[in-house]
């Protein structure tokens, strides 16, 4: 019985002590797909420092059935995993072929925001990133980051 009494407040103590932003759901979760090579691991990085430099709640998730964000920016490469290329299918994204080619959507899927980024390359997709990364930075304070 103490046991529990003393587990239940700890576990209290913990919640009330931890952070309000930790426990608010992100506005936006990034989902980075994992066939992108170092260059679009480079400019993904852009993209979370400029998200965090408009102080936007993310979170990064490896699959788009877990993102929990009101709002998903999805980015992979043509030739990347099958749901990579099945969510492109989905949103009618024709993926680039060339190499440095790319091809950015915005469409909406089972209720929120999405932002398809796909590279022809991990070049191709580094340049698209690097590209929503400086859009986010022209954002106006507490607007929509992915609206530009």
């Amino acid at each position: 019985m103490r046991t529990r009494f003393l587990a239940a407040a700890t576990a209290s103590f913990l919640l009330a002590a931890a952070p309000a932003a930790a426990l608010a759901k992100p506005a936006i979760s990034l989902v980075l797909d994992g066939a992108s090579g170092t260059p679009a691991k480079i400019a993904w990085a852009k993209v979370r420092a400029a998200l965090q430099q408009k102080q936007v709640s993310f979170e990064e998730v490896a699959r788009m059935e877990a993102a929990q964000g009101d709002a998903v920016l999805v980015a992979g490469i043509a030739k990347g995993s099958p749901a990579f290329v099945k969510l492109a299918h989905d949103i009618s994204l024709e993926l680039p072929t060339e190499p440095q080619s790319l091809a950015v959507r915005r469409a909406s899927q089972a209720g929120r925001k999405l932002m398809v980024v796909a590279g022809g390359d991990d070049l191709g997709l580094a340049y698209a990133l690097y590209d929503v990364a400086a859009r986010i930075g022209w954002t106006a304070p507490g607007a929509d980051a992915l609206s530009e």
